[in-house]
């Protein structure tokens, strides 16, 4: 090869690494372009409700980091114990109206009272979705559940899947709880993308980053760990590091359960797991 094309060559390479800096550079700084097409997928219609499923239900709005203002349902079973309340922070995609038989299931199985949240951008709740944001609405949820005069007295648990595991540890370095319940949690976003998309670089341009596996040893509350073992999104490898992390608590791996495994029978064993659990962190009150 001549010295000539030698020049020419490394001229190209170099116009080309150029070209796609600029181009990473440029859709680093699109304000979480990057986010909403890789990590939040979120639907503003919301089409079901817990009252479809026999229980009765408040709609909640809260006034939310930086001004937005989001939307929630505390739901409430027939026979509520009186014995605490739990938050419950849902994944990545759709919105509440997608989780009301589930919610619905959650709160009947614990006799709990139970408030779900839109993150901002889902459903029916302002603004647009990302990391610091969905992390101050789950605080706000946090405290206006704390405040509530009816609920006085009662022990909180905070319980987050998938995406929500992620702000939902978050919360628990922020907030003393009664337990942190996690369901199908991953170690990180940065090794989520490196898992899903192997010959892209999303890993190096999505802001988002929910490090879990950082955040998990500053958790001081007793952990549940859920996963199923057949999760085909997040590998169960995953749940064992957070739960390793922890170093307290309980990991219990659901058989045979997918990622959007639906829970929607209070009886079942999935339900079972989180009363033991909560009978041992309670002293044996479930």
């Amino acid at each position: 090869m001549t010295t000539r094309r030698r020049l020419a060559r490394a001229l190209a390479w170099t116009a080309a690494l150029a070209a796609a800096a600029a181009l990473a550079a440029f859709l680093a700084g699109r304000a979480g372009l990057l986010d909403r097409l890789f990590v939040y997928f979120p639907e503003r219609e919301v089409a079901s409700s817990p009252g479809e499923h026999g229980l009765g239900y408040e709609d909640v709005w809260i006034e939310s980091g930086g001004g937005a203002r989001i939307h929630g349902w505390l739901v409430r079973p027939p026979d509520d114990a009186g014995r605490r309340a739990v938050l419950w922070l849902h994944g990545n995609s759709g919105n509440i109206g997608h989780r009301a038989a589930a919610v619905s299931a959650l709160a009947r199985a614990l006799r709990a009272p139970v408030l779900i949240i839109d993150y901002r951008g889902y459903g029916l709740s302002e603004g647009s979705p990302g990391e610091e944001g969905l992390y101050a609405d789950a605080e706000a949820a946090f405290d206006h559940l704390a405040a509530r005069p009816e609920l006085a007295g009662r022990d909180l648990v905070i319980f987050g899947r998938s995406l929500g595991s992620a702000v939902a540890v978050r919360l628990a370095t922020r907030r003393d709880a009664e337990a942190l319940i996690i369901e199908s949690p991953f170690t990180s976003v940065s090794e989520m993308a490196r898992l899903r998309h192997r010959l892209l670089p999303v890993s190096l341009l999505v802001r988002s980053r929910f490090d879990t596996l950082a955040l998990m040893p500053s958790v001081r509350m007793p952990v549940l760990v859920l996963h199923g073992t057949d999760d085909e999104i997040v590998p169960l490898s995953m749940g064992r590091r957070i739960h390793a992390a922890a170093g307290r608590g309980r990991m219990v791996e659901l058989e045979g359960a997918s990622h959007n495994e639906p829970h929607h029978d209070p009886a079942a064993p999935y339900f079972d797991a989180l009363r033991e659990f909560l009978g041992e962190v309670g002293g044996g009150r479930p």
